[in-house]
């Protein structure tokens, strides 16, 4: 498919008029600073990482108070007389506008963690109870949500509102593809960010129910993560529901250290915390519709999508193609609701409309998402050139093998999140020290004894890992055998 072809999707819409009152513009403001004494920014992340954190925050503070009615995906011919949160006659609100983010960036200079340090004080400080364990499995999540996370609202009504936040997320996505008791990590995910209740029985746990979930997620990792991708995991879904932020180039300042934060930063802080305290703590649910222009733009876009994708074969684009629209309807209702002041949010009649403004908002931020996907697709399809056994580069040779080790500490230190099991706590201790012993030619080659022992152990217990590493942004194809042979080569 012709690439000026499917980028014309964007082309011809107006550029968005900027309210500096907007709780996202307030957000990025203060965080990335103005360039003046008042708000010097508190760092030189990526802008669009901020602006992303700002989103996904007032995603996460709209909860299930906000849904559009589709008639589409309501009931037509079972019809109620009661009114309810969640059903008007037959009409469900049913689209909700949870967001899911991923941000990619180097270590070091993407500044990822302390883009998401931020965007954490707020939830702490707002709603810490939202967060689950950035581990965990399909049946210690059900169980959490379940028994821990559903809340009573004044209006009677049950929902289970939740976020996953995770920095260094690529474990996890290494686990869908490999690990069994993951198998349906993907499909469940997919029914929390859909908002569809769901029921697990079995005989040993008896029968556990998420009613009503809202989901947000937030993730982060290096350029590595979509080496980790799988064309399952792009075609069923899963993959298709996040929002990809791939760095930016960003101008490097001096980092604050000492001092304290000017007035109007604390000013602004107060406002900032009070307005998503504010949206966290209304009740009554509010319905989203399109004014007329906003359905115009939304319209004009999901027609050129649907052109695209009826004339000509994707491939793998075409899930998260045909899903742009989806996630245009949700970021235009987050920009709508970012519009509103403390006031208008306490004063809230039942329905609210999506202007023109912050669709054209949703609209260009969804160009760069796209984008961001289409980088993705470029790193799940980048492979790195394989090495010359018959080269030895010590040093070089070391460094993978701390970062095998690095990957199976995590797995070894914690080993009953990951389902292992009876692992010897003598080798465990050797492992958690296995580095401090690869030092130099004689400590290399004990410690691949080391490692295979390992691998043998975890084999044992029926745990199936990967003998690849994760180094910086690298990804390194050697398994153990590979770097003795490299060995004995340096040795003859």
């Amino acid at each position: 498919m012709n690439e000026e072809k499917i980028n014309e999707i964007f082309d011809g819409f107006a550029d968005p008029e900027i309210n500096d009152s907007n709780i996202i513009q307030r957000y990025i403001r203060v965080v990335s600073g103005n360039n003046t004494v008042d708000l010097p920014g508190l760092t030189d992340a990526p802008r669009r990482f901020i602006e992303s954190t700002a989103l996904f925050l007032v995603s996460t503070f709209m909860r299930r108070n906000f849904a559009m009615a589709s008639l589409a995906k309501s009931q037509f011919f079972v019809k109620t007389k009661n009114y309810t949160k969640d059903n008007n006659n037959g009409i469900k609100f049913n689209d909700f506008f949870n967001l899911w983010f991923i941000i990619l960036g180097k270590s070091r200079v993407g500044r990822k963690s302390v883009t998401m340090a931020f965007m954490q004080q707020i939830i702490e400080q707002v709603f810490p109870e939202l967060e689950i364990s950035y581990t965990f499995t399909p049946q210690a999540l059900i169980k959490n949500l379940a028994e821990e996370k559903w809340v009573e609202k004044k209006d009677g009504s049950i929902e289970t509102p939740f976020t996953w936040i995770q920095d260094e997320c690529t474990i996890f996505f290494d686990q869908l593809k490999k690990a069994d008791f993951m198998a349906s990590t993907d499909g469940l995910l997919s029914k929390f960010y859909d908002g569809k209740t769901f029921t697990d029985s079995t005989i040993s746990r008896g029968t556990k129910k998420v009613t009503n979930p809202y989901c947000t997620s937030f993730l982060a990792s290096t350029p590595i993560l979509p080496k980790a991708f799988t064309e399952k995991l792009l075609m069923q879904g899963l993959l298709n529901r996040f929002c990809f932020i791939v760095e930016e180039n960003i101008e490097f300042r001096d980092e604050r250290i000492g001092g304290t934060f000017t007035d109007k930063e604390e000013e602004e802080r107060v406002i900032i915390t009070d307005w998503f305290d504010t949206l966290n703590s209304l009740v009554l649910p509010t319905v989203v519709q399109f004014k007329p222009e906003a359905r115009k733009l939304y319209s004009q876009f999901t027609r050129r999508i649907e052109k695209i994708i009826n004339d000509k074969s994707l491939g793998l684009r075409e899930p998260y193609f045909g899903n742009l629209p989806n996630l245009l309807k949700r970021l235009s209702g987050v920009y709508q609701i970012a519009e509103l002041s403390d006031e208008e949010l306490l004063n809230l009649d039942n329905e609210i409309e999506i202007t023109e403004n912050s669709m054209l908002w949703a609209l260009d931020y969804l160009e760069y998402l796209w984008q961001g996907f289409e980088k993705v697709l470029d790193l799940m399809e980048k492979r790195e050139p394989k090495y010359q056994p018959a080269v030895y580069h010590k040093d070089r040779n070391i460094e993978i093998l701390n970062g095998i080790v690095a990957v199976y500490k995590r797995y070894i230190l914690n080993p009953e999140s990951y389902g292992i099991k009876n692992l010897p706590t003598k080798m465990i201790v050797k492992l958690s020290h296995l580095r401090l012993e690869c030092d130099g030619l004689e400590g290399f080659e004990q410690g691949l004894d080391e490692l295979s022992n390992a691998q043998k152990i975890i084999k044992h217990t029926g745990y199936n890992f990967s003998q690849k590493a994760t180094i910086g942004i690298e990804y390194i194809d050697y398994d153990v055998e590979d770097l003795k042979k490299i060995l004995e080569s340096e040795k003859s």
